[in-house]
């Protein structure tokens, strides 16, 4: 299975993740965590 720490071991980060990836996991992190 390819994923996890190994597969940084195996792959460079700038082939598993984008900024686009990055920030729409930002954007989602903080509405999550917002508190009203």
């Amino acid at each position: 299975v390819d994923i996890g720490i190994p597969l940084l071991g195996m792959h460079s980060p700038f082939e598993v993740i984008s900024k686009a990836d990055l920030y729409h996991l930002f954007k989602g992190y903080r509405s999550f965590l917002e508190v009203e």
